[in-house]
């Protein structure tokens, strides 16, 4: 059973992830009703004052708003698109990138962050280094990889193979990025109140897909190796992934669960 000195930081991260996982419940609640949740849960919180949890409670709240403000501060800047989708990190194709922070436009193959539904572009010579990676942006830039090779698939061959392969060099940077991330790094840049388990957990689930999403590019060009890639043979691969023809596609993929790919 808890006591009065048990240790505050233990308390504080039970009811942050509390309030995180039902957060539409518990909104409003008060002390007494957040500390019955933890004790329904696990008893070792039966000896927690109704006092005690409510200065945990309160304290838990202020730095939830202050990650939602700090979220909202981060629209429209090198940071974030003005929808807050996260910015993806990608190497320009053409030299008519603009930067929206600087202005400055960037030449071919320069590497830019940037949001494709918020159309919002980030220079990283000037604006974003690319070793200032959160959780959101090597999700994002994941979410955009796979995008890029999915469309790439309903290109000819001699286009196809191309894209293939600055996708499959995009897709290496990727994946050197998240063996780098700090853990301490992605728990202080993470726009949800994450724990340094929690980031690992996500990193490695992120690696597992970059090397899916390898292998998936490496199947495809053995595919356009042997003389493939003629339409019949489009159509089976998109049927095989989505129960689709290439032609029926849709824009984008369908949301990943947090631990799919």
């Amino acid at each position: 059973m808890a006591e009065a000195g048990d240790d505050a930081a233990e308390l504080h991260l039970a009811v942050r992830k509390l309030l995180l996982a039902r957060k539409d419940e518990f909104i409003d609640a008060g002390p007494k009703a957040v500390l019955a949740a933890l004790q329904s849960e696990d008893e070792k919180w039966s000896g927690i004052s109704a006092p005690k949890c409510k200065r945990v409670l309160q304290a838990v709240r202020a730095e939830i708003t202050k990650r939602e403000a700090d979220a909202l501060a981060r629209r429209k800047t090198k940071w974030d698109c003005p929808g807050g989708h996260g910015l993806a990190r990608f190497m320009t194709h053409h030299a008519s990138f603009c930067c929206d922070v600087c202005r400055c436009y960037v030449n071919q193959g320069a590497g830019m962050w940037g949001c494709r539904e918020c159309d919002w572009d980030v220079c990283e010579q000037k604006c974003r280094p690319k070793d200032t990676q959160g959780l959101v942006d090597l999700e994002a830039t994941l979410t955009s990889l796979e995008k890029r090779v999915e469309a790439a698939r309903r290109s000819i061959a001699a286009d196809e193979k191309t894209a293939l392969a600055q996708l499959e060099s995009e897709v290496h940077q990727l994946e050197k990025a998240l063996d780098a991330a700090d853990l301490s790094v992605l728990v202080k840049t993470s726009l949800d109140l994450i724990s340094e388990e929690d980031a690992r957990k996500r990193r490695k689930e992120l690696l597992k897909c970059t090397e899916e999403l390898l292998e998936s590019i490496e199947r495809r060009f053995k595919v356009l190796r042997d003389g493939g890639g003629d339409a019949e043979e489009k159509q089976t691969s998109a049927a095989e992934a989505g129960g689709y023809t290439a032609s029926e596609a849709p824009a984008a993929p369908a949301p990943r669960e947090e631990a799919a790919c």
